[in-house]
């Protein structure tokens, strides 16, 4: 989905992935289902920085949960420049680390 709407700068499969889950049209809890998968041992940064280390089984219910989160935390706009450019340090920027600090820990 993304790959048509942005040009970005780079691309990450946590948020690329989360896009389309987040707005599948499921209606799904998305937060529940993360919940099920996320460890203790898991952050946000560590799925962003070494996005072979989970299953898509892991990786999906926790990026679409996350993707859901950010937007309705921040909403649109900022989920517009994350999508543009997909890194870490672009995350921090826009987000800070609170929010995703109080997803995390959300899902513990």
């Amino acid at each position: 989905m993304t790959h048509y709407a942005f040009k970005s700068v780079k691309k990450n499969r946590l948020i690329n992935e989360g896009v389309a889950v987040a707005f599948d049209l499921s209606g799904k809890n998305r937060m529940k289902e993360a919940k099920k998968v996320f460890t203790r041992k898991m952050s946000i940064k560590s799925m962003m920085e070494n996005e072979s280390e989970h299953s898509e089984q892991i990786y999906y219910p926790i990026a679409g949960a996350f993707i859901q989160y950010l937007r309705s935390e921040k909403g649109d706009d900022l989920l517009k420049k994350i999508l543009a450019e997909q890194t870490w340090e672009n995350l921090l920027a826009l987000y800070g680390e609170e929010t995703i600090f109080k997803f995390e820990k959300m899902m513990k």
